[in-house]
């Protein structure tokens, strides 16, 4: 795996750059069946997809100080528009692009954040929470538990962390849901289902 170095990193503590990342729905856009296709296959996961992908707008969004968080924001919506694919086709092999492009944004994250000393260009605290939904959901429909419960604690962690004024209110409702949810299918003792 590639590292970023600090030519790919560029400082931005010394610039107020203006650029926002902007949740868009997918609902009704991609499969306008009136249903989400990520629970066609996986009505009992432990995760709701979040079907959702970002928008960057802003005066700066085309400067180089941003260019990992746009990375990020940018494999993320592939990422869903894999995974939305894949749910709605059947397609495992699409399923797995998906998977692949979250593991990518979620590395290019986490190492922007460690460049910048956690100082990045835009906020991506909701990049990343749908980052680890999706795929804790894409674990959870592949059987494979321990990933998916370590993906629920990072997200139950950054949660925990945040005020509801910190993400769009329909986000820090999903997100809340989701997590309550998951807490009662396990209390229920639910496997989670694919």
């Amino acid at each position: 795996m590639r590292t970023l170095g600090p030519e790919q990193v560029r400082d931005t503590d010394d610039q107020t750059l203006d650029a926002v990342v902007c949740p868009v729905s997918l609902d009704g856009v991609i499969v306008n069946r009136g249903f989400n296709p990520s629970e066609m296959l996986s009505p009992h996961n432990y995760f709701r997809m979040y079907r959702t992908v970002f928008s960057i707008e802003g005066e700066d969004t085309d400067s180089e100080g941003l260019a990992p968080e746009i990375t990020v924001v940018l494999l993320y919506n592939m990422a869903v528009v894999y995974q939305e694919i894949g749910f709605a086709t059947a397609e495992r092999a699409t399923i797995e692009k998906a998977r692949r492009l979250y593991e990518l944004a979620r590395s290019v994250l986490s190492q922007a954040s460690q460049a910048k000393r956690n100082k990045l260009g835009m906020k991506l605290e909701l990049t990343e929470m749908a980052i680890l939904n999706n795929l804790g959901h894409i674990y959870c429909y592949s059987y494979n538990y321990e990933l998916t419960m370590s993906l629920k604690e990072s997200l139950r962690d950054i949660l925990a962390g945040l005020n509801t004024d910190q993400l769009e209110h329909d986000s820090f409702v999903f997100f809340k849901q989701n997590m309550t949810e998951l807490f009662h299918q396990r209390d229920q003792g639910t496997a989670p289902a694919a």
